[in-house]
């Protein structure tokens, strides 16, 4: 009943605006006819007629700030209008003549910092910015990603220069959103700027889902990915070799690895040169960023400003950036879905009493989405039985830690020379720490971590190491 009632006083205002715009009593009547008129509604079109008008007849370059300023603001209104009549091909069209011309539509994107004190210029800038990304994100809201596409390779024709890139960077989701195939997206990916990285979240999204051959071909992509990120594309190709005991992979990889990682050079290429693979589960274990997911946006200390060290354990992250968890297929698709869904501004309308999204304003639309990324070209490069491998293989910490009490068992009878005897204790000093700062989210660890223990303090009670392992942990 109140939602009724706010309609139908609605529905009065643009009456009597109306009324009055047609009356002669100034232009400000149109504007609030224009930002409270239904699209669906015969008084739009009368907006549209008017402002149509208003370009042909009004020498616009004579009016006053404010009237441009109202001017700015019905061209954005008629862009909704032609939205809601599904006019779309009309929407783009309008959506990229500016009512005030040349003069003004790159002003700002041209000399940003000295103009933003005049409001004419500050209302280009915000109202451009607006008319692209208003029309983007209902193309993609209402599934009419055609358009939408359309609309990106209008917009990419129709602008140079330093507002090019403005625009290029404003819309750089949808380009992924929308990309044709698997091609398009790689073409997409943002490059470095200064040497630091610009990788989003959704462009790290959609790597942890990609295939080990993938990562490897991204690596090489030097503008697109900063040194580090290509050492932990390169590590994460390499880690997940080894896991599924893929012994030319291991090699190839180890390489790429040793290339791209200066500090483990040499380590990696002492194992992969001598064939030594037995030693793998101990360097990986060293070093806890080597993950089966690359997770580039979650590599920074987030309580030191810098990259944290192949060797150091992330304090903060314990499931996403020492060693790995569980491959959960369906857990890194939905999070590639909610970093590239195009989701409302938290404004009013769409939000409950306690600010929260609320699901029935948006599920029509979000249905929408879902169902346009379930064909994602990035589904298509997906290796499925990889994925089952590392899933099999069962987290960081687990993985690791059996391996090592394996080798144990296996080795226990035979006469060991004391460095490799103190190289076990350091690998079941290394396994039992791994699941105290490893993956908390595969569930508990203390079936491993406390035969580790068990087996480090009996058979190795006078190792250093044995000292420096007084607990497991679940």
């Amino acid at each position: 009943h109140e939602l009724g009632s706010d309609w139908t006083q609605n529905a009065n205002i643009v009456q009597h605006a109306l009324e009055r715009w047609n009356a002669g009593d100034g232009l400000h009547w149109l504007q609030i006819v224009a930002s409270r008129v239904h699209p669906q509604s015969p008084s739009s079109q009368q907006v549209l007629n008017s402002y149509n008008e208003i370009l042909e007849f009004a020498e616009l370059h004579n009016e006053s700030a404010d009237y441009k300023l109202i001017v700015i603001d019905l061209w954005l209104q008629t862009i909704r209008i032609h939205l809601g009549r599904a006019e779309y091909q009309l929407a783009m069209d309008r959506a990229l003549v500016f009512p005030l011309g040349e003069e003004y539509s790159n002003i700002r994107a041209l000399r940003p910092r000295l103009l933003t004190s005049d409001p004419i210029n500050r209302a280009v800038g915000q109202a451009t910015d607006e008319a692209a990304l208003t029309l983007l994100r209902w193309l993609v809201y209402v599934g009419e990603h055609q358009h939408a596409r359309r609309f990106l390779d209008m917009l990419t024709t129709n602008t140079t220069g330093r507002r090019a890139r403005r625009i290029g960077n404003m819309t750089h989701q949808y380009r992924i959103l929308l990309a044709r195939d698997w091609s398009e997206v790689m073409a997409n990916f943002k490059p470095t700027s200064g040497g630091r990285s610009s990788t989003t979240n959704y462009e790290s999204a959609i790597i942890n889902l990609l295939p080990s051959v993938e990562l490897i071909k991204l690596a090489e992509h030097e503008d697109n990915f900063t040194a580090e990120q290509r050492g932990t594309l390169t590590r994460t190709a390499f880690t997940r070799a080894v896991i599924l005991q893929e012994e030319d992979n291991i090699i190839t990889f180890g390489i790429e690895a040793a290339i791209h990682n200066p500090e483990l050079r040499d380590e990696i290429l002492a194992i992969v040169n001598s064939r030594d693979f037995d030693r793998l589960p101990d360097l990986l274990l060293k070093y806890p960023r080597f993950r089966i997911t690359s997770n580039l946006v979650m590599a920074w200390s987030y309580y030191r400003n810098q990259n944290l060290f192949a060797h150091e354990i992330d304090i903060w992250n314990h499931n996403d950036n020492n060693w790995w968890c569980r491959y959960d297929h369906e857990y890194f698709l939905n999070g590639m879905y909610r970093a590239l869904t195009i989701s409302p501004s938290p404004v009013r309308l769409f939000q409950n009493t306690r600010g929260r999204m609320t699901t029935d304003t948006m599920l029509k639309y979000q249905s929408i989405q879902e169902q346009f990324l379930s064909t994602h070209p990035v589904l298509s490069v997906i290796n499925t039985e990889e994925e089952r491998l590392l899933a099999n293989a069962g987290s960081g910490p687990e993985y690791l830690s059996l391996q090592i009490i394996a080798r144990d068992k296996g080795l226990r009878w035979r006469v060991w020379e004391k460095n490799r005897r103190e190289r076990q204790a350091l690998a079941l000093h290394l396994a039992v720490k791994s699941t105290r700062y490893g993956c908390n989210r595969s569930g508990p660890h203390s079936e491993y971590s406390k035969k580790a223990f068990t087996i480090l303090h009996k058979d190795y009670a006078n190792s250093p190491w044995t000292q420096r392992t007084p607990y497991w942990f679940n």
